[in-house]
């Protein structure tokens, strides 16, 4: 079996080598049993439920199958048409494996689109993403690391296309016909 980094895996390295050292191996964390974040991530399912119905042409690869096959569908389907939107795209590129939540694709133009359970409030028209001193906020930066890394895994495979990503999150100051913000990175 091919061991891949994964986005989750990048993320757990950027925080400590050691814990994803171990967690390559197969041992065990406290948050395997966290009935709390199982209950956080299934809250983050259907936030990224309601977001794909926003793009109704959209087409699931899902992760029922492994990572290859799952890949392989990917590039099909992307090589099979100019215009095309996928969820769950799964992107390899040598040993970094990325799922993205929704890849749409127009001609030679990628959006990377990551949906996010986390609220905003656009209505006072600031990016959220900067702290006072005009720094990357310590609060965004781990969902911004999630983007660039899907980001880098696509640029890879496809090098000369134009890639825009996003972070899409729910929008406190929209109302329940279009309940998310889309944020270009």
């Amino acid at each position: 079996m091919t061991a891949y980094l994964s986005k989750s895996d990048f993320k757990v390295a950027r925080t400590c080598a050691a814990k994803l050292y171990y967690r390559k191996l197969g041992y065990p964390s406290v948050r395997d049993e966290d009935e709390y974040l199982q209950f956080l991530a299934d809250g983050g399912y259907v936030v990224e439920a309601i977001a794909k119905l926003c793009y109704p042409q959209g087409i699931e690869i899902g992760f029922d199958r492994g990572p290859e096959e799952s890949v392989a569908e990917t590039m099909r389907l992307l090589g099979a048409s100019e215009t095309v939107t996928l969820f769950e795209a799964t992107l390899l590129f040598g040993q970094k494996l990325a799922r993205v939540d929704i890849l749409r694709k127009q001609g030679n133009e990628f959006e990377l689109i990551e949906v996010k359970a986390k609220s905003v409030d656009t209505s006072n028209r600031t990016t959220p993403f900067r702290g006072s001193r005009g720094n990357i906020s310590s609060e965004w930066q781990p969902y911004l690391e999630d983007v660039a890394f899907q980001y880098g895994v696509l640029q890879q495979i496809f090098p000369t296309v134009k890639i825009a990503p996003y972070l899409c999150l729910a929008d406190k100051a929209q109302n329940n016909r279009h309940p998310f913000a889309l944020f270009q990175i």
